[in-house]
């Protein structure tokens, strides 16, 4: 798991955003198509940005997901 589901944790908070708080039945299958959207963009970055090297997924996800995270610590004043 490790980085790569990171996401199932950090994704709703960002969907949330974008769509609000309203948990409708179209929550779950948005959710499900921006979590794949987000990890396929990542692997595809990851192939792209250096070419001859490759960066590791979980970096780019890591990158992403932490600040995030972060983020929903310090609005929900858990820190």
């Amino acid at each position: 798991a490790g980085p790569i589901g990171f996401v199932g944790l950090i994704m709703p908070h960002i969907l949330r955003q974008f769509i609000g708080f309203n948990l409708s039945n179209w929550f779950l299958p948005t959710l499900l198509i921006a979590s794949g959207t987000l990890v396929m963009t990542c692997e595809v970055l990851s192939g792209v940005l250096l070419y001859p090297q490759l960066i590791p997924a979980g970096i780019l996800m890591s990158l992403i997901g932490v600040p995030v995270f972060i983020w929903v610590m310090v609005r929900t004043k858990s820190i």
